[in-house]
């Protein structure tokens, strides 16, 4: 029996191995799914190019073992990195004075940003990581690939008296 993360949803583990050119229907549960891929990963199949550059059997069960980066994020624990996020800013806005911060050195940075950098799609891991980078310390990229809809489609009505605006 193959592992996958529990971070993974069937619908995640279907778009995903359609994105390696390997098509399975969607009858199945997610217990159903992973004994379907223990039998699929027996055989001989060849791995289409996609978005990850994956070539190889060992690195798609690998990619299901690891925590799922790409699903989004509870309330608390967004909270949390934006927490971070803004410590980094009000340190870098006080010309990396650490009397005037939480931090007491760049190391202590440099772990936070490498705990945050991976939630790029927020706008304040951007703003951190760039502030973090005018040091030129070490350069660390965030991710930004959030494949989530963020933007919503916000339709206003405003009722006042006889009148009704729409938006």
């Amino acid at each position: 029996m193959i592992i996958i993360h529990k971070t993974f949803s069937k619908k995640e583990i279907i778009k995903f191995m359609a994105d390696c050119g390997i098509i399975i229907e969607e009858d199945f549960n997610k217990d159903e799914l992973k004994e379907y891929l223990t039998t699929f990963f027996k055989t001989n199949f060849k791995i289409k190019s996609n978005k990850y550059g994956y070539t190889k059997k060992r690195e798609l069960l690998t990619h299901f073992r690891n925590r799922n980066n790409e699903k989004e994020l509870k309330p608390e624990e967004k909270k949390r990195i934006v927490r971070i996020a803004r410590k980094i800013i009000h340190l870098a806005k006080n010309h990396y004075m650490f009397n005037f911060s939480e931090y007491n050195n760049f190391e202590e940075v440099k772990s936070d940003c490498i705990n945050i950098y991976q939630y790029g799609y927020l706008s304040s891991v951007r703003k951190a990581i760039k502030y973090y980078n005018y040091l030129d310390l070490d350069h660390i990229n965030y991710i930004n690939s959030n494949n989530l809809n963020n933007k919503k489609d916000i339709k206003y009505n405003i009722k006042k008296g006889k009148y009704t605006i729409s938006f």
